[in-house]
């Protein structure tokens, strides 16, 4: 995601942080809460509630760092020459193709895999 996709995310998450801050802090700056006396159930409310909203802008803040890739990722996945190429199903073996077409081809073992487990499993009840 580029800087200008993130910019009005940002933006957002200022707007949230300073509203939830206004909401945390208004009991006092508006004289509804006297300093020394115990917090009313209002001042209570105001609090947390701004303080939630604060929490929930940091948070998408820190969501929208840029991330590192994985650099040291090892290769997993079957060569080309095992067993289970005949299925379709190398992932992470230099494949040119897309993530869409690995994920088709895991999807199709996975069924194949599945289809075959009920007749197994009734073989084993009949004895």
């Amino acid at each position: 995601m580029s800087y200008r996709q993130k910019l009005p995310m940002v933006a957002l998450a200022l707007i949230a942080w300073t509203a939830g801050a206004w909401i945390m802090l208004s009991p006092w700056v508006l004289g509804w809460q006297n300093r020394i006396a115990p917090w009313r159930t209002v001042t209570t409310v105001h609090f947390w509630t701004g303080m939630a909203i604060i929490l929930i802008a940091l948070l998408q803040g820190v969501a929208l760092l840029p991330r590192r890739p994985h650099q040291n990722q090892p290769n997993i996945g079957h060569h080309p020459d095992s067993a289970n190429a005949e299925s379709g199903l190398v992932v992470g073996a230099g494949q040119q193709g897309s993530e869409d077409d690995m994920l088709l081809s895991l999807a199709t073992a996975l069924l194949r895999e599945i289809s075959l487990k009920p007749k197994e499993n009734e073989e084993d009840s009949s004895r």
